[in-house]
C-alpha cells in the first residue's frame, strides 16, 4: 500500500502509530445459540514530521514546517513569518502532538500548533513524548564546534562537546537513550556515540568502534527492544549506523552491542531509522540510491538472523527511506524522492 502528497521537501520522522480497533460485525448466517467469534481488527494512525518549501512573491523561498495525519498536512508557524522552520521528529502521547524542529537558529518544539524554545539549542533532532514527559535531543552549535545535548520537560544537559545527537528513545521507567556521533577535527573522522541517563538528569556515554581504526561510524537512530533484557536490566538497545571508508559504505545494526551488516560495501548507503516489534528489528534507509529497509529476527545474543531486505524503489532515481515504525508487525516507512531540487515527493509505504 502507498500514499503518496506532493511538493513536500522532505519528510523527517513518523510517529509511533497509535492503536485504534474495533469488532467485525456478527455473521448472520450463524446458529442464534452458537458462540460468536469476535474478530479484531486494527487500524493505525500514522503521524508524519514534514518540512515544505514555500515559494513566495519575487521567488523567494522560504521552509514551512508541519505534519501529516489523516490525508491532511497540519501547519506549524514560527514567530517570525519570514523565518524559516523545519519539522524533524514527532511523537503522540495521549491526545497531544508534539514536534521537533528549528526556527532559524533556534531548537523549538511544538506541542498542538504551539512553539517553544529550548534553551542553548540550535537543532532539535528527536523527540519523545511519554508518561508526561516531553524529551528532546538537537546540539547546540558554536564557534568551537556542535554540543550534543537533551532537554528533559525543557531542562537542558550536556551530553559532549564535539558532537550531535540524532536519535531518542525512553521507556515506562523514565530512562533515555540518545545515539549521536562526535566530529574530530584532526582526523576528520566521525565516531558513534550512545547515552544513557534519566528524566532526573545524569548521562553516562558509550562507543561504538568501526571495523577498522581509519574508518567512521556514525550512529543514525536508537530503539528498544522489549523482548529481550539484558544484563543490566534494560532491553535490548538497538542502534542504525553506517561506516564509511575509501571504498564506500556499509549499514549496520547493532543489538545489545552485537553488530550485524544489512548492506555490502557500496556507494550512497545509509541508515536512518528502526523499529522493534515482537522479536524483529527493522532498519531504513537508502541503498545504491534506492530506498529500502531491512528485517532480521533478533537472536537471544542480539545478532540479526534471517535477513531479508524490502525495495521500496527500484533505484533509478535517488530515493531515501528516512524513518521507520511498526506496530502489530505493520511496518510504516516514510521517505522521499531526492531526483529533484525544490520539489520532491513525500511518500508513505505500508508493508511495501
Amino acid at each position: 500500500m502507498l500514499f503518496d502528497f506532493k511538493k513536500i521537501m522532505a519528510v523527517a520522522s513518523i510517529a509511533i502509530p497509535v492503536l485504534l480497533s474495533n469488532a467485525c460485525k456478527k455473521d448472520s448466517d450463524s446458529e442464534p445459540d452458537e458462540p460468536k467469534q469476535v474478530v479484531q481488527k486494527s487500524y493505525h494512525d500514522v503521524y508524519v514530521a514534514v518540512t515544505l518549501d514555500t515559494v513566495r512573491g519575487g521567488g523567494y523561498s522560504k521552509r514551512s514546517a508541519g505534519y501529516y495525519h489523516d490525508g491532511r498536512i497540519i501547519s506549524l508557524y514560527g514567530k517570525a513569518d519570514n523565518t524559516s522552520v523545519y519539522a524533524n521528529s514527532i511523537s503522540v502521547d495521549g491526545y497531544d502532538v508534539y514536534v521537533a524542529g528549528q526556527e532559524a537558529i533556534d531548537a523549538v518544539y511544538w506541542k498542538n500548533g504551539e512553539i517553544c524554545y529550548l534553551p542553548s539549542g540550535t537543532c532539535a533532532s528527536g523527540i519523545v513524548a511519554k508518561n508526561g514527559n516531553v524529551i528532546i535531543c538537537g546540539y547546540e552549535a558554536t564557534n568551537y564546534g556542535d554540543k550534543a545535548c537533551c532537554w528533559v520537560n525543557g531542562k537542558r544537559y550536556l551530553l559532549e562537546n564535539g558532537s550531535r545527537a540524532t536519535g531518542i528513545t525512553a521507556d515506562n521507567s523514565g530512562n533515555i537513550f540518545i545515539v549521536g556521533y562526535e566530529y574530530d577535527f584532526m582526523s576528520d573522522k566521525y565516531f558513534m556515540r550512545y547515552w544513557i541517563g534519566s528524566t532526573n538528569g545524569g548521562f553516562n556515554r558509550f562507543s561504538v568502534s568501526p571495523s577498522k581504526a581509519s574508518n567512521s561510524l556514525q550512529g543514525s537512530a536508537i530503539c528498544l527492544d522489549e523482548t529481550h533484557t539484558s544484563g543490566n536490566g534494560y532491553p535490548y538497545i538497538c542502534l542504525a549506523g553506517f561506516e564509511d571508508s575509501q571504498n564506500g559504505s556499509v549499514v549496520k545494526q547493532w543489538c545489545d552491542r552485537k553488530e550485524t551488516k544489512l548492506t555490502a560495501l557500496t556507494s550512497n548507503n545509509e541508515a536512518m531509522g528502526i523499529s522493534a516489534c515482537n522479536g524483529k528489528l527493522y532498519v531504513c534507509g537508502r541503498d545504491m540510491g534506492a530506498a529500502k529497509y531491512w528485517v532480521s529476527s533478533i537472536a537471544r545474543n542480539g545478532e540479526g538472523q534471517d535477513l531479508k531486505t524490502m525495495a521500496l524503489t527500484d533505484g533509478k532515481s535517488p530515493w531515501c527511506a528516512s524513518a521507520i515504525s511498526v506496530v502489530e508487525d505493520d511496518a510504516y516507512v516514510c521517505g522521499y524522492d531526492e531526483s529533484q531540487r525544490g520539489q520532491t515527493d513525500a511518500t508513505i509505504w505500508k508493508n511495501k
